[in-house]
């Protein structure tokens, strides 16, 4: 009654219920916390995130699920590679939105686990950049240079590589395929030097994009090919969906003109 009085709790008939629910999930999560305290609210997101990466395979969301779990634990680090898979997941779903809220996610996971040197950190500056970048944000393409630029002066090969596929795609709507396959070549080189074959599937398939508005349609077919290789190599299945939905695009003929680039391409 207490609770009710100060507007903590709300009447609630949904079936199966218990007949009121916390106003806001904020109260819920800090009457938790108080009552079983720090120790023992960070060994249980620990629980539920084990429980969730052992049990969870195929529950839409579960990458960024056991990341906010192993966050509110205290486990930065590996809460960051977590993050950054659902980020990914995100944005090959063209999720921009939900992106950008698992990146500020992985901002305060990074801040939080002192991993400003981490690779992975190089990698949620670049993911961040390309989030901005794709909702339209002022500002995203110079953000993504100076990510990358950072990644590469840090020697984070994989962060650099994540940049350079993206910026060739920036570069290639605009119609500057020179600089685009310079930027794919070395994300190419660079995705075969780590072993990312994900990322080496997603090069792959941006040249073919570039040897198609090249007109050439023979090219484009082995580079395809080699990248669907590659994504299967990788064992990512939204890679491989990408690349083959890439095959089918450039199968079928455009039937409009290219988007006016934006002034900072």
């Amino acid at each position: 009654e207490r609770l009710a009085r100060e507007r903590l709790v709300v009447d609630d008939d949904r079936p199966g219920g218990l007949g009121w629910r916390f106003a806001h999930a904020a109260i819920r999560e800090a009457l938790i916390a108080a009552a079983l305290g720090q120790g023992r609210t960070r060994m249980l997101n620990r629980a539920c995130a084990r429980a969730l990466a052992a049990g969870g395979k195929g529950q839409r969301g579960l990458n960024e699920r056991i990341g906010r779990h192993l966050h509110a634990a205290g486990d930065h680090a590996q809460a960051l590679t977590w993050l950054l898979v659902a980020a990914r997941r995100r944005l090959l779903r063209d999720e921009v939105r939900e992106a950008a809220a698992v990146i500020d996610v992985a901002r305060e996971a990074r801040r939080a686990g002192s991993l400003d040197a981490d690779p992975r950190g190089s990698t949620v500056d670049v993911l961040g950049a390309i989030v901005q970048l794709r909702g339209g944000g002022h500002g995203g393409l110079r953000a993504l240079d100076q990510a990358v630029a950072s990644a590469r002066a840090a020697g984070h090969d994989a962060a650099v590589t994540e940049g350079l596929v993206a910026r060739a795609d920036a570069w290639r709507r605009v119609g500057n395929v020179d600089a685009a396959m310079a930027a794919l070549a070395e994300a190419r080189t660079l995705a075969g030097a780590t072993g990312d074959r994900g990322m080496e599937a997603r090069a792959l398939a941006g040249l073919a994009q570039v040897a198609a508005a090249l007109g050439d349609s023979r090219e484009a077919i082995t580079l395809v090919d080699r990248a669907r290789e590659a994504a299967e190599l990788s064992g990512e299945k939204l890679v491989v969906s990408e690349v083959a939905s890439l095959a089918i695009r450039l199968a079928t003929p455009p039937t409009g003109p290219l988007a006016t680039p934006p002034d900072e391409v």
